[in-house]
C-alpha cells in the first residue's frame, strides 16, 4: 500500500488571511477552482506593487529579499500572462503593462534603487487592471498551462491563498503529482512569501 507523505502547509501571512472563507465568497475545494486563482492573482499582483511601493520609499531590500522578489513577479506575472480569462481579443493593455513591468524587473534585478520606482508604478498598473479584469468578469474560465518549473511557484502559491480552513479540501481534491509539487516547493515558496513581505530572517 502506497502512503503519501502528508504536505506540510507555511502559516500564512498575508491579512487576506484573517478573514473567514464565508465573507469572501465560497469556500474553495481545489487548486483549479476559479474563485482560488482570482484570490491568488489579485493578492499576488498587489502584493507586490506594495512591497515594490514601499521600497522605492527607502524601505529596506537587501540582496536575499532583492531575489525573492524577483522570483515572485516572475512567478506572478507568467500567471497573469498565461490565463486566458485575463486576456482580451488584441489584448493591448495587459501586454503594455506586462512589457513595462518585464523591463521594470530588469533593472530592478541589477540595481534596486534604480528599478524600484519603476517597478513599483507598473506592478500598481498590472495589479489594478486585474483586479478590474477579474470584478468584470462573472468567473476566470480557463486554466493556465505550467510547466513544472512554474507550477514549483503556482501550486504553493495557490495553497497560501487558502484560508487554513480550506486548506483540508484543497489537498484532499490534489493529484499525486500536485502534492509532490506541493511538498517540494512549500519551503522555497514560505521564504519568497517572507522576502517579499519583508520578514526574511
Amino acid at each position: 500500500m502506497t502512503t503519501t507523505t502528508p504536505v506540510r502547509v507555511p502559516a500564512p501571512r498575508t491579512p487576506d488571511h484573517d478573514t473567514l472563507p464565508a465573507t469572501r465568497g465560497r469556500a474553495v475545494t481545489s487548486l483549479a477552482d476559479p474563485a482560488l486563482v482570482s484570490r491568488a492573482l489579485r493578492s499576488g499582483t498587489r502584493l507586490a506593487a506594495e512591497a515594490l511601493t514601499g521600497i522605492a520609499f527607502d524601505d529596506p531590500c537587501c540582496a536575499a529579499r532583492q531575489r525573492e522578489l524577483v522570483r515572485w513577479t516572475t512567478g506572478v506575472t507568467a500567471e497573469v500572462r498565461a490565463h486566458p480569462g485575463l486576456r482580451r481579443d488584441g489584448d493591448v493593455p495587459l501586454d503594455a503593462v506586462l512589457a513595462r513591468t518585464d523591463l521594470a524587473l530588469a533593472l530592478f534585478a541589477r540595481e534596486v534603487s534604480a528599478g524600484a520606482p519603476a517597478l513599483a508604478l507598473a506592478l500598481t498598473d498590472l495589479a489594478d487592471l486585474v483586479e478590474a479584469r477579474l470584478s468584470a468578469a462573472a468567473g476566470l474560465p480557463g486554466t493556465a498551462r505550467r510547466g513544472a518549473r512554474q507550477a514549483l511557484f503556482a501550486l504553493p502559491w495557490l495553497l497560501d491563498a487558502c484560508h487554513p480552513a480550506e486548506q483540508a479540501a484543497v489537498l484532499r481534491s490534489a493529484s499525486r503529482g500536485e502534492l509532490l509539487t506541493l511538498r517540494l516547493g512549500a519551503r522555497r515558496h514560505a521564504a519568497t512569501r517572507d522576502a517579499v513581505l519583508g520578514c526574511a530572517r
